[in-house]
């Protein structure tokens, strides 16, 4: 069986991630990216399932990344780039699957490459996690001929 989801338009199995989560260090050709998780689009493929840490570790985190069901653009900042909004709220899911809507633990900021900068804590807070969201890489094998 096999399902297409919103954000990744190729066709994979159901039971495959569609994006892998990473951590950052350093800038641009000198930046280390560290996998730390995967995620998978829920059953609507509005949103995703985020897991941060190894499968059956206690301390692996769940969220949910649910994209805001509006997103206002700025265009209208003179002499800088478009003001960034946020783009989905992130919410810690605990116990597999009880989520308190009223508190969000984190932002999504929608990237050029259409990958995700996922923010999770309170800004200006030292201990804020801070991952890049990216569509897994999938390679076909080309047919020999």
């Amino acid at each position: 069986m096999t399902t297409t989801t919103a954000t990744n338009t190729e066709t994979t199995k159901k039971n495959m991630p569609t994006h892998e989560i990473f951590t950052v260090e350093g800038k641009d050709e000198a930046a280390v990216w560290t996998k730390v998780g995967i995620a998978f689009p829920t059953k609507k493929g509005t949103s995703h399932r985020v897991f941060i840490g190894n499968r059956g570790d206690p301390k692996q985190k769940v969220f949910l990344v649910s994209p805001n069901s509006f997103v206002d653009r700025d265009d209208g900042r003179p002499d800088s780039e478009p003001k960034r909004n946020v783009y989905a709220n992130v919410y810690e899911m605990k116990n597999g699957e009880n989520i308190d809507f009223k508190n969000r633990d984190g932002v999504a900021f929608l990237n050029r490459d259409d990958s995700m900068s996922l923010l999770i804590g309170d800004r200006g807070d030292l201990q804020q996690a801070k991952y890049q969201m990216r569509a897994v890489r999938r390679f076909t094998k080309r047919a020999a001929g």
